[in-house]
């Protein structure tokens, strides 16, 4: 059964090579949204992708992963 899912969840096609991707999305982003704060002073944002995740991002902690010579 895990086959089939996995086919229809990250089209997976049976003996192929399955790369899994260091990020959080699997696939392309497809959607964009602010969900926290107002156009002018965004807090979080939205995405949703190919691989059928939808992330929260909080911008606030966000900045603070990102290293310091960006």
């Amino acid at each position: 059964m895990r086959k089939f899912r996995d086919m229809d969840k990250r089209a997976i096609v049976e003996n192929s090579v399955d790369t899994l991707l260091d990020t959080i999305h699997q696939n392309a982003i497809t959607s964009l949204t602010i969900y926290g704060g107002t156009k002018l002073g965004v807090t979080k944002l939205c995405t949703t992708g190919m691989d059928g995740k939808m992330v929260i991002w909080n911008l606030k902690t966000l900045g603070d992963m990102l290293p310091s010579e960006m």
